[in-house]
């Protein structure tokens, strides 16, 4: 009677390891192949995300590997072993989720693939796209081609004529990029067959390539250019500024000229608004007469007579006005005056004196 081995409790939470075969079947020759670290490296990688391009992938995947040596293998066995390579994350997650040994062809391996990340819907939505094409604003003649013909490459299995597909990308053109083509295709399209037209859709585009070149460089020198005269203006700006600066004074006071009076040499007023005007009438000059000891002439003229000589009578009249002090002009309390003021109203006093011999 055999005996039941006890089963610890700790063994239901332990993984079973089994061997487990990939859906990839290869043959014993493939195996053996031996893909060099740096071809591996080369390898475009899927991760399975839905932003990626499956079908430019798988494109890629077999562009790359026309490049590797074959060594007595085909060259969709060799594609089928580096496919395992270039999956990863949720892409590997998927491969290994296949039932082994289900995929034994490379057209097995790219039909599952693309039935997983290329579906129907997405199909539809790029065939969409390509018969409501629509150029955008302000978007250049090859632009628009580009854009154009990436949708053509997306979606291969459009099923769609080529005349329909000429006429959809004309149709969606702008009116200036229509214009274009008509010109260009001799006023009318319509006797134009697809072949004839896509070349005169490729030719405009590269035109437009090369246009836009052109015209970004003159753009891109022209922008230099301002940049280096608005930074000279800037410059000459600033220092006109400092100059400015360095030059500003204060505005200077205006100076009036100061004539003092000729009466008392007082710079406070005229000769007409001085007080001691009424000396100088024939009254008052005959009280300063005789203040000085001079006698005026019998005849009431305004001639003089000395006691001594001319001379010496002069040097008296001279001597005794300087020594008169009620005459000298009088101080000011506000300001004080220079000695030349002085010696001017001394002058003038003694010229109108003369004068008056």
């Amino acid at each position: 009677m055999a005996q039941n081995t006890p089963t610890c409790m700790g063994n239901f939470a332990r993984p079973i390891i089994e061997a487990t075969n990939s859906a990839i079947v290869l043959p014993t020759a493939v195996r053996n192949y031996i893909l060099k670290p740096n071809d591996a490296n080369l390898l475009p990688l899927y991760h399975g995300m839905p932003s990626e391009d499956a079908l430019n992938f798988i494109r890629d995947v077999c562009t790359q590997v026309q490049t590797f040596p074959l060594l007595n293998i085909t060259e969709d066995q060799l594609t089928l072993k580096c496919f395992q390579y270039a999956l990863k994350d949720r892409a590997r997650s998927w491969l290994l989720s296949l039932p082994p040994n289900s995929i034994t062809t490379w057209n097995e391996a790219c039909e599952k693939f693309m039935l997983k990340y290329y579906p129907n819907h997405k199909t539809q939505e790029l065939r969409t796209k390509i018969m409501e094409f629509t150029q955008e604003a302000d978007e250049p003649f090859h632009e628009a081609w580009d854009r154009f013909q990436e949708l053509l490459r997306q979606c291969p299995q459009h099923q769609l004529a080529p005349t329909m597909v000429s006429q959809f990308f004309y149709d969606g053109l702008g009116q200036t990029s229509q214009f274009i083509v008509d010109s260009t295709a001799g006023g009318n399209i319509a006797r134009k067959t697809a072949e004839e037209l896509n070349q005169i859709f490729q030719t405009l585009a590269e035109s437009s390539q090369q246009k836009l070149v052109r015209g970004k460089r003159v753009e891109a020198s022209a922008v230099s250019q301002n940049g280096d005269l608005q930074k000279q203006l800037a410059s000459i700006m600033r220092e006109v500024q400092q100059l400015k600066m360095s030059k500003m004074e204060p505005p200077p006071v205006p100076v009036q000229s100061v004539h003092p009076c000729g009466i008392c040499g007082d710079l406070s007023h005229g000769v007409d608004q001085c007080n001691r005007m009424g000396e100088f009438t024939p009254e008052g000059q005959a009280e300063v007469y005789s203040a000085q000891g001079f006698q005026s002439r019998p005849d009431g003229q305004s001639r003089l007579q000395y006691g001594q000589s001319n001379n010496q009578g002069h040097q008296n009249f001279n001597g005794g006005w300087r020594g008169q002090q009620s005459y000298a002009p009088q101080p000011n309390n506000s300001q004080q005056y220079p000695p030349r003021y002085q010696q001017q109203g001394n002058f003038q006093r003694n010229q109108r004196f003369q004068n008056a011999q």
